[in-house]
């Protein structure tokens, strides 16, 4: 409960089981008289009679709010421990935006409560489940299986991917000894300094060739493959690549015809003559077989995951107060004001933007409201305003300020400039300055505009 309590954005959960208690008296009774009337049927043999009713949430639930971590976690926390090894359930697929803080939150409240430092901590990458769509589709569980990376960015982790070991109808699949031997490849390599490879090939970036898209990967071990392989009653050829999708400037996915050259995938397909992104394994239970000669599946991945249609997304400072030093004259009207939303909409609801002053610079300040270290920042340019230059400085006290990276900005695009390895500890207040704007744009010039700054702690 301490995790769920620390953060704004966790409160939806507290918040549905404080409901729960509420409608408990009422929800009782009729599960009682539920209960008698399908005991009543099945005792008199009514033929498919559906399961019998579930109890509802209450105090005692087994489902309840931490009970499984009280019961089964905290016991051991007066032992000493070597490492933890997570599979995980689909229980957050509908809070799958929530979930890209939540998980790592876990993680490092785990490792407090034990006392041990950063004790290694492998987790399984949710499998494939749920009916086979024919055409490409965006699914919260793929966005669980995307949310679950952001893990990664905390010190001795490592993500074993099982996209390949799922069934269609079976929530429980029977391939857990494959999911064993990934993880235990991890352990091997991670933390044992074997010299092995012990993942999957794993998006690095994209490049486009007219009507081409060329992907390049980290971790190809000793090249790419596609490779044949049985998912679920699927058979999929060897040499034949599945599970790409790209689509156009309109975000329409397409299938597309993929083809491994000098160990980069090529994707293209007939409808889309100038791609603009691509997915890979991207579905409930996709048919993907991407691998390295190794044996181990490519890494399900977008490249549009920074696109308003991402959803909003959650983060150590949304909610969080900040100033400006040029605000906008519209923030009172509640637009203009968007840094800490957790949005990357391009509305005015939803971007944050300075006035149109010529003094500069101009600053926006973020308090995060406590001293954290930081994994990562992320500011996310907007395709509208005038944004050139932006210094993202970092403080410990809200006075003092250094610099923890500068970007140039392009104008009228969208980019998400990233910044890791921060080093310093206890941050308490994250500043944008900006020192200078764009003289010729098409859209609200003489505004520094921003979608969102993004900030995650360890």
């Amino acid at each position: 409960m301490e995790v769920l309590a620390s953060r704004a954005e966790f409160k939806e959960y507290i918040d549905s089981y404080n409901r729960s208690l509420s409608n408990y008296p009422a929800a009782a009774t009729k599960f009682s008289n539920d209960m008698k009337e399908w005991n009543e049927k099945k005792a008199a043999g009514t033929p498919d009679l559906p399961k019998a009713p579930q109890e509802p949430m209450g105090s005692s639930h087994v489902k309840r709010l931490s009970a499984l971590f009280n019961g089964m976690i905290n016991p051991l926390a007066e032992f000493r421990i070597k490492g933890a090894i997570w599979y995980q359930g689909e229980g957050d697929a509908a809070r799958y935006a929530i979930y890209r803080t939540l998980f790592p939150a876990m993680i490092t409240f785990w490792r407090k409560l034990w006392g041990q430092g950063d004790f290694p901590f492998i987790f399984v990458q949710l499998a494939s489940y749920q009916k086979m769509n024919e055409n490409p589709e965006d699914t919260p569980w793929a966005r669980v299986r995307e949310a679950q990376t952001a893990a990664l960015l905390l010190p001795n982790t490592a993500m074993a991917v099982a996209i390949d070991a799922g069934l269609e109808k079976d929530i429980h699949p029977p391939f857990k000894q494959l999911v064993g031997e990934r993880m235990a490849a991890a352990a091997l390599k991670k933390f044992y300094d074997k010299k092995i490879v012990a993942e999957g090939p794993v998006f690095k970036n994209l490049k486009i060739e007219g009507s081409k898209a060329v992907i390049v990967f980290d971790n190809i071990g000793s090249g790419l493959e596609a490779k044949a392989v049985k998912l679920d009653s699927y058979e999929l050829a060897g040499g034949e690549l599945r599970g790409f999708s790209v689509c156009g400037e309109d975000k329409k996915f397409y299938w597309a015809k993929a083809q491994i050259k000098d160990n980069t995938v090529e994707v293209s397909a007939s409808e889309v003559s100038k791609p603009a992104a691509v997915r890979y394994a991207w579905a409930n239970f996709p048919l993907c077989n991407l691998y390295n000669k190794e044996g181990f599946p490519a890494e399900p991945f977008r490249t549009d995951k920074d696109e308003a249609a991402g959803g909003p997304i959650n983060h150590l400072a949304v909610g969080k107060p900040f100033v400006c030093s040029a605000p906008n004259p519209n923030n009172a009207k509640g637009t203009w004001g968007g840094i800490t939303d957790g949005k990357l909409d391009e509305t005015p609801a939803a971007l944050f933007a300075t006035d149109s002053s010529k003094t500069f610079p101009k600053t926006v300040t973020i308090d995060l409201q406590g001293a954290f270290s930081l994994s990562v920042i992320r500011v996310y340019s907007s395709k509208s305003g005038a944004t050139k230059t932006v210094d993202v400085q970092i403080s410990t006290d809200g006075t003092d300020f250094s610099s923890a990276g500068k970007s140039e900005f392009k104008a009228g695009e969208q980019s998400v400039y990233e910044i890791k390895n921060i080093k310093t500890k206890k941050i308490t207040h994250v500043r944008l300055v900006f020192p200078d704007i764009w003289e010729k744009v098409s859209s609200y010039p003489g505004f520094n505009m921003i979608r969102e700054l993004e900030i995650l702690d360890k």
